[in-house]
């Protein structure tokens, strides 16, 4: 999807209404073809960004920021362009299909209306069009039921007809308000799959907004996680829904049901709810700063909005303080809204904090290769927590690795280095020339700090020196 031409770019877009903030600075990209899916719970400023993309935000409403498709402005448009442009090259499938369409008219009537406010069709070749398009959606015996009212309809059918309606004209976006709301699972899967195959033959990229992240993980290529007005995180699919970055992506993802029943304990849940708009005016910090387990102590979370910040090279991007946190803290695991899986990792960063005889001059192999220099007696991001941040080995990693394991003085390693890092000439050296001096946590979170080089023979520590250490410490003994 990368090397195709952006469709739709949204830079900063900002909607207010009169002491209320509903969406702070959104911005993306929705290339040809792609799928983009909005995220987010209730209130999170979903709706009313993908239905600005249309020109249909409130007429209270003060938008700023950029919309363009192409090469085209829509914002500050006058609304009789943005009519033109509606149903030809940009087409809305509302969440509510009977709110939407008219009850004194057939549904067979109303999309020839659709056809020909483009088309130019006559009345006959207009009907036949509409008939044509109910009966790629699905519905059976479709010349008798263009014939039918909305209120004949079933749900599942009144929403295949909105989708016939949004695609009768085969627009170049299509915009998809929780297009399976109130519908039950069987019929929310068919109407999606209606959705991606008339998508898929049209080649129409789609923004698709919903709460459910099943549907995210089985029809987008990318998502945007919205909270409080704002972009929290973003990138692929892929990515996003295996290796979160922010804490509330993680516990979102936490929070679902996993695939076999759970008796034994509850499913983990954010605590807390999200700010009210007019909350939002004057924020001054994060919008989750006071939900999230991260933020605890953290001045900088309740002072200072975060911006977004890239990670990798896969377009990902997190709006957060403490990004670099949130892997040991999440690392997957299903209860990680009250787990605190950075245990260990503090307690290696006291220990070494108080152990290295010069930190500015300390060289340290955490886990996943990631070399860093060990400036600082902390455990905050950029200060000292990505000490303990398993990184992905990715070109922007490998590429700031020293030529040699004889630079380093610590290797801190847990059971569960990826073998691919256990591969590297450099690690393997590390992890072979090394000495444990200090164990931390138990199971798959136990990590060691290693000693590069360090004697074995005369002068070394015994085990009872390292013994009285550990209890000293907190660490485990050898």
């Amino acid at each position: 999807m990368t090397g195709r031409p952006v469709l739709l770019s949204v830079r900063d877009l900002c909607v207010e209404f009169p002491a209320v903030a509903a969406v702070r600075g959104v911005s993306f990209d929705v290339r040809e073809g792609e799928v983009l899916a909005l995220v987010g719970e209730s209130g999170a400023g979903k709706s009313l960004t993908a239905r600005t993309l249309l020109g249909m935000a409130p007429h209270t409403a003060r938008i700023t920021g950029s919309v363009r498709l192409r090469d085209r402005e829509l914002l500050g448009a006058p609304r009789s362009p943005y009519a033109g442009l509606r149903g030809r090259r940009i087409a809305l499938v509302p969440q509510d299909a009977l709110a939407v369409l008219s009850p004194v008219h057939t549904v067979g009537d109303q999309l020839a209306a659709a056809v020909r406010s483009v088309g130019g069709l006559d009345r006959r070749r207009a009907r036949a069009a509409a008939v044509a398009a109910l009966d790629r959606v699905g519905i059976p015996d479709a010349a008798r039921r263009a014939k039918a009212y909305p209120h004949e309809f079933s749900g599942g059918m009144r929403q295949r007809a909105v989708i016939a309606m949004a695609m009768i004209n085969e627009p170049e976006l299509v915009v998809a308000d929780e297009p399976t709301t109130a519908l039950d699972p069987a019929v929310q899967e068919q109407v999606l799959g209606v959705l991606a195959s008339l998508r898929e033959a049209t080649g129409a990229a789609m923004v698709l907004v919903t709460h459910d992240l099943s549907v995210v993980a089985a029809h987008a290529d990318r998502v945007l996680v919205l909270y409080a007005g704002r972009p929290v995180e973003s990138g692929p699919v892929e990515r996003v829904l295996t290796r979160p970055r922010a804490p509330y992506t993680a516990g979102l993802l936490a929070s679902l049901p996993p695939d076999e029943p759970v008796t034994d304990r509850r499913l983990p849940a954010i605590g807390g709810a999200p700010p009210s708009p007019a909350e939002l005016v004057h924020l001054t910090g994060c919008a989750f700063a006071p939900r999230c387990p991260l933020a605890a102590g953290h001045e900088r979370c309740r002072t200072r909005e975060p911006e977004p910040v890239a990670v990798g090279e896969a377009g990902h991007l997190v709006s957060c303080h403490r990004l670099y946190v949130v892997p040991r803290w999440y690392d997957g695991d299903r209860t990680a809204m009250t787990a605190d899986a950075n245990a260990p990792y503090r307690a290696a960063a006291s220990w070494l904090a108080r152990e290295v005889p010069d930190p500015a001059r300390t060289r340290v192999l955490v886990d996943d290769a990631l070399w860093l220099d060990l400036v600082h007696a902390g455990y905050e991001p950029g200060l000292g927590a990505i000490w303990f941040y398993k990184a992905d080995l990715d070109p922007a990693v490998t590429r700031t690795m020293p030529d040699g394991w004889r630079d380093l003085d610590y290797v801190v390693a847990s059971p569960t280095v990826r073998r691919d890092a256990r591969d590297l000439p450099n690690v393997r050296a590390a992890l072979e020339h090394s000495t444990p001096v200090a164990t931390f946590g138990e199971g798959e979170e136990r990590i060691e700090i290693r000693k590069i080089g360090e004697d074995r023979s005369a002068g070394a520590r015994t085990t009872e020196d390292r013994t009285e250490e550990a209890r000293t410490t907190g660490a485990e003994a050898p």
